[in-house]
This record gives C-alpha cells, structure tokens and sequence, in this order.
C-alpha cells in the first residue's frame, strides 16, 4: 500500500468511527431524556437559558442581527413556557 492509501483508509476508518460515536451519543441522549422523564417544560426553560447566554454573546460581539433573531426564538420559547404551566 502507498502512503496516499494508508492515509485514505485511515480517513475511512476515522469517518465511520465518528459516525458510529453520533449514533451512541444520541441513544445516550434519548435513553437519558426518557429515563429521567422531564417534563417539556424543563426541556423548554433550559432551551431558553441556553438562548439568553447566547443573546448576551451577540450583543457583547454587537451581532445585531444574531441578536435579533434570537431574540424572536427567546420569545417564542417564551410564550411556550407560558403555555405549559
């Protein structure tokens, strides 16, 4: 074998492991959310956290228009919020 094919089946090989890895991540991820029986709107107040923090960071990078848009996402996560309790 030549380097060049060493080196294509060495990609081949690291492509189907990081496949194989998101695969087990999301069983993991699933198996988790089902065992830990959340209710939706715990999923959906950390959802909003997570877009506050990121709000923050575009506004601190002045990405208005970021900040614009996930200002209407915090919004709808909002009234979602508001409509499970």
């Amino acid at each position: 074998m030549t380097d060049e094919q060493i080196e294509r089946l060495a990609e081949l090989v690291f492509q189907k492991l990081l496949a194989k890895q998101n695969e087990w991540d999301e069983k993991f991820n699933r198996d988790m959310v089902a065992e830990l029986e959340l209710p939706n709107s715990v999923h959906i107040a950390t959802q909003l956290a997570v877009s506050e923090i990121l709000l923050k960071q575009y506004v601190e990078a002045e990405d208005y228009h970021m900040a614009g848009e996930l200002q209407k996402t915090i919004e709808v996560l909002n009234n979602k919020l508001k409509q499970n309790e």
